[in-house]
Formats: C-alpha cells, structure tokens, sequence
C-alpha cells in the first residue's frame, strides 16, 4: 500500500504543474479507489473480530487479525 500512497503523492504533485495525462488521472482514480477499499476494510475488519469472538471462531478472528495486520502494515 506504500507503494500507492507514494504514486499518489507524485501524481497529485505532477497535477499541481500539469494537467495529468489519460493515464496518469486514470491510475490516481483507480489508486484513491484502491485506499478507499483499504481504509473501507480496515473499518470492517476490528467488528468482524468481535463477531468471530463471540462466537468462539478462533481460526476465523486469526485470519481477520492477519489481514487487518497486513493493511496497518502497509503490505
């Protein structure tokens, strides 16, 4: 996800000097599309935790804490 935040970064300081090309403000739609997704999950994630929690799913709340793991860590 880093790697998006940064190509973010650059298209949007390109876009201060320059009208961004098709593909240019295509992959910072589809990048701000991609985080909106991330963020979206990130939101989801801890209350799906709590549902596997009570209802003692431990394999299940693993795999949540792993992927909300994965997206905190910017993987």
């Amino acid at each position: 996800m880093n790697v998006v935040i940064t190509r973010v970064k650059e298209l949007l300081a390109t876009s201060a000097i320059r009208e961004l090309s098709t593909v240019e403000a295509q992959e910072l739609q589809e990048s701000k599309q991609f985080l909106l997704h991330c963020q979206w999950r990130k939101a989801l994630l801890p209350n799906f935790s709590l549902m596997a929690s009570m209802t003692d799913d431990v394999e299940c709340q693993h795999d949540i804490c792993a992927e909300l793991e994965k997206l905190e860590g910017g993987s």
